[in-house]
C-alpha cells in the first residue's frame, strides 16, 4: 500500500499498485536521464552534420577562391598583354604615320619647289617672250626701213628669213613649255589629290583608333566590375562561413552544458545509488524498503477491500488453507522482487551506458 508525503497510507484501487515518493522521485530522474541522453544524442548527431556541412562549405569557398584568384591572375595577364599589344601596335602605327607626314612633307617641300621652278620658268619665259617680241619689233622696224630703201633688197630678203625663223624657233620653245606647264599641273594635281586621300586616311585611323581606345577602356571597366563582384562573392562567403563557425561554436557550447548536466545526473545517481547501499544481512536498501511496502499494501488491501462474507469464511479457514494462502502470498511477492530486481537491473545498464 502507497503512502502519502506525510506517511498516511494513500486510499487504494484494487488491481492498481502505489508506488513511495523516492520511487517516483527516481522514475522522474531516470526519464529525465534518458531525456538529456536522447536530446545529447541529437546535439551529437546535429554537431557531426554542423562539421561535415561546415567542411564542405568551407572546401566549397577555398575552391571558389582559387578559382577567382586564378581568374583574377588571367584576367591581369591578359589585361597587361592586351596593354603591350596596344601599346606595340599604336606606337607601329604612329610610327608608320610619322613616317607617312614624313614623307608626305617631303613631297610637299618637292611640289611647292617645282612650283617655284614652274614660277621661275614662266617669269623666264615671259621674259624670253618680250625680248623675242623686242627683237621682232626691231626686226620689223629694220625691215621696213630696209624696203624703203631699195638699196638694201638683198639684206631685206636675209632678215625676212631670219624673221621666220626665228618665229619658228619661238613657236617650237613656246609648245615646249606649254607641254612642261601642263605637266607640272598635272603632277601638281596628282600630288595634292595623294596628299588629300592620305589626310583623309589618316583621319579615318585616328578615328578608328578612337573607336579602339573606347572598346578597350569599356572591356577594361567590364573586368574590373566583375572582378569587383567576384571580390563581393568572396566576402558573402566569409561571412556566411563565419556566422556557420558561430553556430557551431554555439552548439559546440551547449553540447558540453548537456554533457556536464548529464555527468552531474549521473553523479547524482550513483550518489543515490551508494546512500541506498546494501545493509548487513547483504540485501539492498531499496529492495528492503520495496518489500516492506509491498507487504503493507497487500495487509491493507486484504482488510478493506475483503466483504463481510469473506471475513466470515477466513474466520473458518482450516490452517492448510491457510498455509495455501501463505505460500501464494509469497510466490506473488518472490515474481515482484524479481521484477524490481530485472527493473533495476536493466536501468543500472542504462546509466552505465
Amino acid at each position: 500500500m502507497a503512502r502519502d508525503d506525510d506517511g498516511a497510507p494513500a486510499p487504494g484501487v484494487p488491481g492498481q499498485v502505489y508506488l513511495p515518493a523516492w520511487r517516483r522521485a527516481y522514475d522522474r530522474l531516470v526519464k529525465m536521464l534518458r531525456q538529456a541522453y536522447a536530446q545529447a544524442e541529437e546535439l551529437s548527431v546535429e554537431r557531426e552534420h554542423l562539421i561535415s556541412e561546415l567542411q564542405f562549405l568551407q572546401s566549397a569557398s577555398r575552391e571558389r577562391q582559387e578559382i577567382s584568384q586564378v581568374r583574377l591572375q588571367q584576367i591581369c595577364k591578359d589585361k597587361e598583354l592586351s596593354k603591350r599589344v596596344l601599346e606595340a601596335e599604336t606606337a607601329a602605327r604612329l610610327g608608320g604615320k610619322e613616317l607617312q607626314i614624313h614623307c608626305h612633307q617631303k613631297l610637299a617641300e618637292l611640289a611647292e619647289s617645282d612650283l617655284e621652278n614652274f614660277k621661275s620658268c614662266i617669269s623666264n619665259l615671259a621674259a624670253e617672250n618680250t625680248e623675242l617680241k623686242e627683237k621682232l619689233k626691231m626686226v620689223e622696224s629694220q625691215v621696213q626701213i630696209s624696203t624703203d630703201n631699195s638699196d638694201h633688197e638683198k639684206s631685206g630678203k636675209y632678215t625676212k628669213e631670219e624673221l621666220q625663223k626665228l618665229k619658228k624657233a619661238y613657236k617650237t620653245m613656246r609648245s615646249e613649255k606649254d607641254k612642261e606647264i601642263s605637266a607640272l599641273q598635272a603632277e601638281k594635281n596628282f600630288v595634292w589629290n595623294q596628299l588629300k586621300n592620305m589626310e583623309k586616311d589618316y583621319t579615318g585611323t585616328i578615328k578608328s583608333k578612337h573607336i579602339e581606345v573606347k572598346q578597350a577602356t569599356e572591356a577594361a571597366q567590364k573586368l574590373l566590375q566583375n572582378v569587383d563582384e567576384l571580390q563581393a562573392a568572396a566576402q558573402k562567403k566569409d561571412g556566411e562561413i563565419d556566422k556557420l563557425q558561430i553556430e557551431v561554436s554555439n552548439a559546440k557550447q551547449r553540447i558540453s552544458i548537456l554533457e556536464d548536466e548529464l555527468q552531474n545526473l549521473r553523479s547524482l545517481v550513483k550518489d543515490k545509488d551508494h546512500k541506498t547501499g546494501k545493509n548487513e544481512d547483504g540485501e539492498p536498501e531499496t529492495r528492503r524498503m520495496l518489500k516492506k511496502d509491498a507487504n503493507k499494501a497487500n495487509r491493507k488491501s486484504k482488510s478493506e477491500w475483503l466483504p463481510l462474507e469473506d471475513i466470515s469464511r477466513t474466520s473458518q479457514v482450516t490452517p492448510d488453507r491457510r498455509e495455501v494462502k501463505t505460500t501464494r502470498a509469497l510466490a506473488s511477492e518472490t515474481n515482484q522482487k524479481r521484477k524490481r530486481s530485472s527493473f533495476k537491473s536493466s536501468m543500472s545498464c542504462i546509466f552505465e551506458r
